[in-house]
């Protein structure tokens, strides 16, 4: 199943508002991981937190670890969200 684009264009907004927010960075910068960003393990869990709330899904932690970089997270929150 896929999302529908404006959708996927939402989440994308959604994530990376609150990416930035989270590692207080103004630009997006996809290339590198949130840990490289200056991220920490609290930070990753403010963020999870946020995104669960605004999605009203429970998003695992492992979603972000295993895929650390703007782009990659928020492909398979795409996929997550669509379950």
């Amino acid at each position: 199943m896929t999302i529908p684009s404006t959708a996927a264009s939402d989440i994308r907004r959604t994530v990376t508002d609150r990416w930035n927010a989270v590692l207080q960075q103004d630009e997006e910068l996809e290339d590198y991981t949130f840990f490289e960003l200056g991220g920490t393990s609290i930070a990753a869990s403010q963020l999870i937190l946020q995104l669960s709330r605004d999605f009203g899904q429970r998003i695992p932690l492992s979603a972000l670890t295993e895929n650390p970089t703007l782009a990659k997270f928020c492909d398979r929150l795409e996929v997550i969200l669509a379950v």
